[in-house]
């Protein structure tokens, strides 16, 4: 699958950003995160890659209402159903943006947040996961989820002209047993971290 934005060609079987206009292979926020040590890209398994891929078609299908919950049946069932669940909770979140690759055109680097849209009428990006929280690396620091989501958060500014403290920012934590956490990123830390990782490598 190929998916375009405005001056972005997203290659999902590649996992490449490409700037139409200049043909530039644009990093990923993951490849950022990874460069300064963040993520360690050992930490993926084969497993866990594909589960979060078909957990992530199953939310997909569910937002864009092409599926009906209670006809699905696959090993993945309790994921979504833990989504339903979140969904209720969060009393249906209004998604604008659903996996939809951004780029920003100052700072040269690309993402897909899984949701962008409004959370409680707070304007909002958003990461399903189907593993767990992933913990800082060190007390007191950002940890990879924080980080990702405030580089989406960044890119997301320029593109909806406001600034990246105003956008909320959240990790979905779905389960195989059909439970769910969410998690609200608050920490300016966060951005602050992630400019310094701009800075480092984009710049």
């Amino acid at each position: 699958m190929v998916a375009s934005t405005d001056v972005l060609r997203f290659d999902a079987g590649l996992h490449s950003y490409v700037d139409v206009g200049t043909g530039e292979i644009l990093k990923s926020a993951t490849q950022l995160l990874v460069l300064a040590g963040e993520v360690d890209e050992g930490f993926y398994t084969e497993d866990s890659a594909d589960r979060g891929r078909q957990v992530h078609r199953l939310t997909l299908d569910y937002d864009l209402g092409a599926l009906d919950v209670a006809d699905v049946v696959t090993k993945y069932r309790g994921y979504l159903l833990a989504y339903d669940a979140l969904t209720q909770a969060l009393q249906r979140p209004e998604w604008t943006h659903l996996e939809e690759p951004f780029a920003h055109p100052v700072l040269r680097y690309a993402t897909t947040p899984d949701r962008v849209g409004n959370v409680y009428r707070l304007l909002s990006v958003g990461e399903i996961k189907s593993g767990p929280y992933v913990y800082p690396k060190r007390r007191g620091h950002p940890g990879p989820h924080e980080l990702q989501t405030a580089l989406q958060a960044i890119v997301m500014a320029h593109r909806l002209h406001t600034k990246p403290e105003l956008i909320a920012r959240w990790g979905f934590y779905i389960q195989a047993d059909g439970k769910f956490k969410v998690q609200q990123f608050v920490s300016q830390a966060d951005l602050r971290r992630a400019r310094e990782i701009i800075r480092e490598f984009c710049l």
